[in-house]
């Protein structure tokens, strides 16, 4: 056994090892004084990263059938960022020659490290498919978790910048959002280093996770939570909202109506050269339902100094975080119930298409059936009458038949004609 390997050790070991090594540094995140906030997150009802950690490994070996946690991606301090898979994991062993009709949904959360209310929406999700799994066929969440459990595939990216909320929380500033290499995982994506170099920051070890999971699994929607206001962005080409896609923007429609709040629906250009994950998810990886979604908005007026009142600009107060979560609950069985509804309609056009090709296969070979033996016919018939039969078998023939004489036919008149 390696004792060098970090991931023998939990994360909190990980990170205060960072910390204790690189505490002299000066010029760093490590300078961030505590902002000034109205309100501070009160950890009884928020999860900090210890209790996010807990809670994951504590649901899945209690949920052992139907979730599984990956922890092998990890951010560029080691901490590990979570990919839950929920699904039947008995239907992975389905034939090859068997199409999964499963849907399958990318979830990203904590991309930004001060938007702590996307990452509460997840643990408030995850409390609703436990729940039902544990209530009896009939009941609202029971008939949930089982129509997830029959036509989802879902993966939840937990955290994807968890190295962001240990600053947070190791700091106070509520104001910092971005890596501990103060990447922004969702507005920067490529930056200018100097000398007019440049860097995708989808390199970044943070975004390894999203390019992993898109390469090996086709996802049909992948949606980016935040929080800050309300607002739903979704690809388009040009000014047209409905250019890139009728159904995508139908469900961005669905997905507003849902909910109690107002939500702004925002058209994003996809030919403009942005390289956030949003756009990395729709140029590059053709995800046909990718969202970026705000789930909400402070109703007081922003402070006019920019490193103040931040957590309060994208976070609502504990009191009354249980009714904010609630209330934006209904967009999940809203995106479930639209996506496996598309989803049976793709299948059953694929499976019509095929049908349509093998049948004019089909025809295609009935032709050429007939015409081949319409071919062998008019051989036969050439030869019938082409080929000279030998003088042996036409001798043959003549001895086979029967010789009448005259006298036997006027014996055979004569008898007819007498009384």
């Amino acid at each position: 056994m390696n004792p060098f390997d970090y991931r023998r050790y939990p994360s909190w070991c990980i990170v205060a090892a960072f910390f204790l090594v690189t505490s002299v540094s000066k010029g760093t995140f490590f300078d961030l004084k505590p902002t000034v906030e109205r309100y501070l997150p009160n950890y009884d009802f928020y999860h900090n990263v210890t209790r996010m950690n807990e809670c994951l490994h504590h649901i899945s070996s209690q949920y052992s059938d139907f979730m599984d946690v990956e922890m092998r991606y990890r951010s560029r301090l080691g901490l590990s960022q979570y990919v839950l898979r929920i699904a039947n994991f008995s239907l992975d062993s389905v034939d090859n020659n068997t199409p999964d009709r499963r849907s399958r949904i990318l979830l990203s959360y904590g991309e930004h490290a001060a938007e702590f209310f996307p990452v509460q929406s997840m643990f408030h999700l995850l409390q609703n498919i436990t729940e039902g799994y544990d209530l009896p066929v009939g009941t609202y969440g029971g008939n949930f978790t089982r129509f997830l459990l029959k036509h989802f595939d879902l993966y939840l990216l937990t955290i994807a910048n968890p190295d962001g909320r240990v600053i947070i929380e190791r700091t106070r500033n509520y104001c910092w959002k971005g890596t501990a290499n103060n990447a922004d995982l969702n507005s920067d994506l490529e930056r200018e280093l100097g000398n007019r170099r440049t860097v995708r920051i989808v390199a970044e070890p943070e975004c390894r996770v999203i390019r992993d999971l898109t390469s090996k699994k086709h996802f049909d929607a992948l949606i980016s939570f935040h929080s800050g206001n309300r607002q739903i962005y979704f690809p388009t080409i040009g000014k047209d909202p409905k250019v890139g896609g009728t159904d995508v923007f139908y469900l961005a429609s669905l997905l507003s109506s849902s909910l109690k709040s107002d939500y702004t629906l925002t058209p994003v250009n996809n030919t403009v050269a942005d390289e956030s994950i949003f756009s990395y998810a729709t140029k590059e990886k053709k995800i046909i339902f990718t969202y970026k979604m705000c789930l909400w908005e402070s109703e007081e007026t922003r402070s006019e100094s920019p490193e103040k009142d931040c957590f309060s600009i994208f976070n609502p107060p504990s009191e009354n975080l249980q009714a904010e979560l609630k209330a934006v609950h209904p967009l999940y069985p809203t995106l479930f119930n639209f996506i496996h509804h598309w989803k049976e309609t793709q299948l059953y056009n694929e499976a019509e298409q095929q049908a349509k090709d093998k049948s004019a296969a089909t025809r295609r070979l009935s032709f050429s059936t007939l015409l081949f033996f319409f071919i062998m016919g008019c051989i036969g018939v050439f030869l019938i009458f082409s080929i000279r039969v030998p003088f042996t078998w036409k001798m043959y023939y003549r001895r086979q038949r029967r010789i009448v004489s005259l006298r036997s036919l006027g014996t055979l008149f004569t008898l007819l004609i007498i009384p």
